[in-house]
């Protein structure tokens, strides 16, 4: 995290459905048939970030692995200009 205190970044955590922080129902909303909600709710977080003069699309960085990685490609595929 040295771009946060180094170069002024900021640092945002997505809480998007289909972890299991929320319970059982909040962790089944993100699955299976329902995965583009994940990807949405990812997208929507970025959109609410640019509009409230967070960041730009031009400056926005997103970072996953494993399924955070499916994320991160899925995002990028279907949102390139966010």
């Amino acid at each position: 995290l040295l771009f946060v205190k180094h170069l002024g970044g900021i640092y945002c955590v997505a809480n998007i459905r289909g972890g299991g922080e929320y319970g059982e129902d909040w962790h089944k909303a993100g699955t299976l048939h329902r995965k583009q909600t994940v990807f949405d709710d990812f997208q929507r977080a970025a959109e609410v970030l640019a509009e409230r003069g967070y960041t730009t699309p031009r400056q926005l960085a997103i970072q996953g692995a494993s399924n955070g990685g499916l994320l991160v490609a899925a995002c990028v595929n279907q949102r390139p200009e966010l």
